[in-house]
């Protein structure tokens, strides 16, 4: 809990100092290890730099197509395993993970989260909205960063594949 409180106080202050994503490989998950993951997955990580709590909307589905029409449907919606109870809600300056077979995430993608206020529930704000498609974006092996941010009422998405 410790590191993970440093690590976010590092990242806020850096990317302050900075004024750039260098904080894109301060917050890892403690369970990640920097490890790989083997060819027939990707692994995706949700970062919450902001001070709000975030419904990271993220989508999944073995299909390739049109992102209206193949991607967002309520049925490919993935809140398991992700962030608060498994429900897709990730805490102020908190981060998570999730690994995927990449048969069922030809196509991935995030409405741009939903900044909400920690109290009430009350949505602050949106992000961008960023589609991925295999072979084209990203390919099996690799990691995918999704990082959300928001500061009063400009809020942002951006990623990282690596």
């Amino acid at each position: 809990m410790f590191q993970s409180l440093v690590r976010a106080s590092f990242c806020m202050v850096a990317g302050v100092l900075l004024q750039g994503p260098g904080c894109l490989t301060v917050p890892l998950p403690e369970d990640s290890g920097g490890s790989s993951v083997d060819r027939d997955h990707i692994r995706v990580r949700f970062l919450n730099q902001s001070n709000w709590a975030l419904d990271v909307q993220f989508y999944a589905t073995g299909e390739v197509g049109d992102a209206e029409t193949v991607l967002f449907l309520d049925a490919n919606q993935v809140t398991a395993e992700i962030g608060l109870a498994g429900r897709g809600l990730i805490l102020a300056w908190e981060t998570d993970e999730i690994v995927l077979l990449c048969d069922n995430a030809r196509t991935i993608g995030t409405r741009g989260g939903d900044f909400l206020n920690a109290e009430g529930g009350e949505s602050a704000g949106t992000g961008e909205q960023r589609v991925f498609v295999l072979g084209e974006q990203y390919n099996c092996e690799e990691t995918i960063t999704i990082v959300y941010r928001g500061d009063g009422d400009t809020f942002e998405t951006s990623y990282l594949v690596d």
